[in-house]
Order: structure tokens, then C-alpha cells, then sequence
């Protein structure tokens, strides 16, 4: 079993999410760190102490989502150039936590990435909410970058 990191929900804080981990140290995440980010207002750079917040997530997570936030807005378009470092930031978590729950793995084992879609009708103009493109982008990233890394093992991302 696996609880979500997700806003209206038990794990909407970082600071709480991470006191629960310490104390169920077998607590596995489904890890949606965008919610973490709009939570926190985060600044980029990460400073050092985010940055160890945030590995201790990902080390506990065996399931991602493929949301990616700023420090303002819960999803943002991915091909705007002032999106651009937070998109890297999501990368470099997805890599980060692949990478770990990889190393915990069977041969047999599949990751579960969720790519998300957002919300049908927002206030956005139809280019920003443009979500399928979106969503096919963060699929074919991850899995193809992962796959040419060698991390995933066994049956790959579902």
C-alpha cells in the first residue's frame, strides 16, 4: 500500500509528511511533489536543506506522479521558457527517486508513473490547457531517458 503526498489529504505537508515517515519507517509514498512545491513556496536553486527533505521523499516513494509545478501554480505549461528550470528540478527528482526505488526492485518489477492530465476546463487559455500533448511529453521522457540509462529493471513503467 501506498499514500499519496497530495493537497486535501493526510500527506499535504512536507514538514508532517516527513515526521509521519520517521515515525512508520515501512511507510511507502506515492509521491506527487507538486503539491510540496506550491506548499512550501520553494525558491531554485533548492537550498541544501530542501534538497534533503526532498531526497528522503523520494527514497521513501514507489510510485510517481507526472505533475510538474512552479512555486506558484499547480501545473504549468511545460514548453514556456520561464517553466523551464522547474522543469529540469522534476527531471532530476524523477531521476533521483527512479533511481532508488530501481535499486530496491525485483527483476519483475513495474514502476507506476501517473502522468497526469490536470483538470478538463480551467481558466487557462486552450494552449496552456493543452494537456494530452503534455502528457504524452512527460511519458515518452521519462520512460525513454530511464530505459537508456539501464535503471528500469524488470517490466519497465507502467
Amino acid at each position: 500500500m501506498l499514500l499519496e503526498t497530495h493537497r486535501n489529504g493526510t500527506l499535504n505537508d512536507l514538514f508532517y509528511t516527513l515526521e509521519v515517515l520517521e515515525m512508520v519507517p515501512e511507510l511507502r509514498l506515492c509521491a506527487d511533489l507538486s503539491h510540496f512545491v506550491v506548499d512550501r513556496e520553494l525558491q531554485l536553486p533548492l537550498g541544501e536543506t530542501d534538497q534533503g527533505y526532498f531526497a528522503t521523499i523520494l527514497e521513501r516513494s514507489d510510485s510517481f506522479q507526472g505533475r510538474i509545478s512552479s512555486n506558484q501554480q499547480i501545473q504549468i505549461a511545460l514548453d514556456f521558457p520561464q517553466h523551464r528550470d522547474w522543469v529540469m528540478q522534476y527531471r532530476q527528482w524523477w531521476s533521483q527517486g527512479i533511481e532508488g526505488w530501481a535499486r530496491r526492485q525485483q527483476a519483475d518489477a513495474t514502476l507506476n508513473f501517473l502522468v497526469e492530465l490536470g483538470p478538463p476546463l480551467t481558466p487557462l487559455p486552450a494552449r496552456i490547457n493543452a494537456s494530452y500533448p503534455t502528457a504524452g511529453w512527460r511519458a515518452y521522457k521519462s520512460e525513454s531517458g530511464w530505459r537508456r540509462s539501464g535503471q528500469i529493471p524488470g517490466n519497465g513503467i507502467a
